[in-house]
């Protein structure tokens, strides 16, 4: 994919992550129609090759001290523009956030701790600790997101 023309520059916000701080980072973009042959075993069932599209996009100047981002996506659906393989981008982008729902719900509303005897109890349980771990979250990225209304609230 490094030999695929760049077909354009994206910007992207990467999240704070331990001691390093939010930052914009600029990728390189390029896409390719690819085709994935199976592996060779020697097993009865026969594997036919899959066609996919693949995004690539690279970081050539990451801040002093971090590695530089380097994504190989693959997709199902196809690539065929700038503008879809931004969106590509976009929706793997939304992991950063899925990752912290997750964390959320487990660390924070300890779900994996919960003993139920039946499915019901378990399904009304999990229900309710999905929407405080959304709220959580939802005011987590708020209060990042906008600071200053942690002082205003303070105040009143």
């Amino acid at each position: 994919m490094e030999i695929q023309p760049d077909i354009g520059r994206l910007i992207i916000t990467v999240p704070r992550k331990d001691k390093q701080p939010s930052r914009q980072a600029e990728l390189i973009v390029r896409y390719a129609q690819v085709t994935l042959n199976p592996p060779k075993r020697s097993t009865p069932e026969v594997l036919t090759p899959i066609t996919l599209w693949s995004v690539f996009v690279s970081e050539e100047r990451p801040p002093e001290g971090v590695e530089p981002i380097s994504w190989l996506l693959l997709s199902s659906l196809p690539v065929n523009s700038f503008e879809v393989a931004c969106e590509r981008v976009s929706w793997y982008t939304c992991r950063w956030v899925i990752e912290i729902y997750h964390k959320v719900l487990k660390s924070g509303c300890r779900v994996e701790e919960r003993q139920f005897e039946d499915s019901d109890t378990i399904k009304r349980y999990l229900s309710l600790d999905c929407i405080v771990s959304w709220r959580i979250l939802y005011l987590t990225m708020l209060g990042r997101d906008r600071p200053s209304m942690h002082s205003h609230f303070r105040s009143l």
